[in-house]
Protein backbone atom coordinates (compact mmCIF):
# COMPACT_ATOMS: atom_id res chain seq x y z
CA UNK A 1 0.00 0.00 0.00
CA UNK A 2 1.01 3.57 -0.74
CA UNK A 3 1.83 6.29 1.46
CA UNK A 4 -0.15 8.87 -0.97
CA UNK A 5 -3.06 10.55 0.00
CA UNK A 6 -4.37 12.54 2.93
CA UNK A 7 -3.04 11.80 6.43
CA UNK A 8 -4.10 13.34 9.88
CA UNK A 9 -1.27 14.26 11.92
CA UNK A 10 -0.89 14.46 15.71
CA UNK A 11 1.95 16.21 17.16
CA UNK A 12 2.25 16.20 21.11
CA UNK A 13 4.86 18.93 22.19
CA UNK A 14 5.35 21.10 25.28
CA UNK A 15 3.22 23.42 23.78
CA UNK A 16 0.50 20.73 23.92
CA UNK A 17 -1.11 18.78 21.22
CA UNK A 18 -1.00 20.56 17.60
CA UNK A 19 -2.88 18.78 14.82
CA UNK A 20 -2.18 19.13 10.86
CA UNK A 21 -3.22 17.46 8.02
CA UNK A 22 -0.48 15.96 4.89
CA UNK A 23 -1.25 15.40 1.88
CA UNK A 24 1.43 12.73 0.80
CA UNK A 25 2.73 11.68 -2.55
CA UNK A 26 5.38 9.23 -3.45
CA UNK A 27 7.71 8.97 -5.92
CA UNK A 28 9.45 6.17 -6.16
CA UNK A 29 11.75 6.71 -2.61
CA UNK A 30 10.99 10.73 -2.81
CA UNK A 31 8.18 12.49 -0.72
CA UNK A 32 6.79 15.36 -1.54
CA UNK A 33 3.23 17.01 -0.58
CA UNK A 34 2.41 19.91 1.90
CA UNK A 35 1.06 20.00 5.26
CA UNK A 36 -2.21 22.22 6.54
CA UNK A 37 -1.83 23.22 9.96
CA UNK A 38 -5.00 25.24 9.32
CA UNK A 39 -5.43 28.71 9.44
CA UNK A 40 -4.02 28.55 6.32
CA UNK A 41 -0.50 28.02 7.52
CA UNK A 42 -0.04 25.50 4.63
CA UNK A 43 4.00 24.46 4.16
CA UNK A 44 5.57 22.24 1.70
CA UNK A 45 7.60 19.22 2.60
CA UNK A 46 11.37 19.07 2.20
CA UNK A 47 14.20 16.78 2.17
CA UNK A 48 11.04 13.79 1.82
CA UNK A 49 12.29 10.33 1.58
CA UNK A 50 10.87 7.01 1.82
CA UNK A 51 13.04 4.00 2.90
CA UNK A 52 10.21 0.80 3.20
CA UNK A 53 7.55 1.87 5.73
CA UNK A 54 10.40 4.66 6.97
CA UNK A 55 9.39 8.10 6.20
CA UNK A 56 11.87 10.80 6.50
CA UNK A 57 10.98 14.18 5.84
CA UNK A 58 11.02 18.12 7.06
CA UNK A 59 8.46 21.05 7.53
CA UNK A 60 9.21 24.49 7.95
CA UNK A 61 7.22 26.20 10.62
CA UNK A 62 5.05 29.56 9.52
CA UNK A 63 4.34 30.64 12.91
CA UNK A 64 8.51 30.29 14.51
CA UNK A 65 11.74 30.51 12.93
CA UNK A 66 11.45 26.28 12.93
CA UNK A 67 11.81 23.48 11.19
CA UNK A 68 10.52 20.25 12.11
CA UNK A 69 12.30 17.49 10.96
CA UNK A 70 10.18 13.73 10.99
CA UNK A 71 10.86 10.01 11.13
CA UNK A 72 8.03 8.39 11.18
CA UNK A 73 7.30 4.74 10.36
CA UNK A 74 3.98 3.82 8.39
CA UNK A 75 2.23 0.54 9.40
CA UNK A 76 -0.82 0.14 7.20
CA UNK A 77 -3.35 3.34 7.88
CA UNK A 78 -1.15 4.34 10.86
CA UNK A 79 2.06 6.74 11.22
CA UNK A 80 4.00 6.84 14.56
CA UNK A 81 7.33 8.46 15.53
CA UNK A 82 9.27 12.06 16.62
CA UNK A 83 9.79 14.87 15.17
CA UNK A 84 12.91 17.25 16.10
CA UNK A 85 11.56 20.20 17.02
CA UNK A 86 14.92 22.19 17.59
CA UNK A 87 15.56 23.79 21.12
CA UNK A 88 12.44 21.42 22.51
CA UNK A 89 13.96 18.46 21.53
CA UNK A 90 12.00 15.63 19.90
CA UNK A 91 8.20 15.44 20.20
CA UNK A 92 6.12 12.48 19.33
CA UNK A 93 4.13 12.25 16.51
CA UNK A 94 0.83 10.25 15.48
CA UNK A 95 -1.05 10.02 12.41
CA UNK A 96 -4.13 8.25 10.48
CA UNK A 97 -4.80 7.72 6.83
CA UNK A 98 -8.09 10.00 6.12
Amino acid sequence: MSIDGQWHIVIRSALGKQEATAQFESDGSRLVGKVDAGGGRINDIEDGAIDGDLLRFKVPMSTMPITLSFEVTRDGDTLAGHAKAGAFGKVKVAGTRV
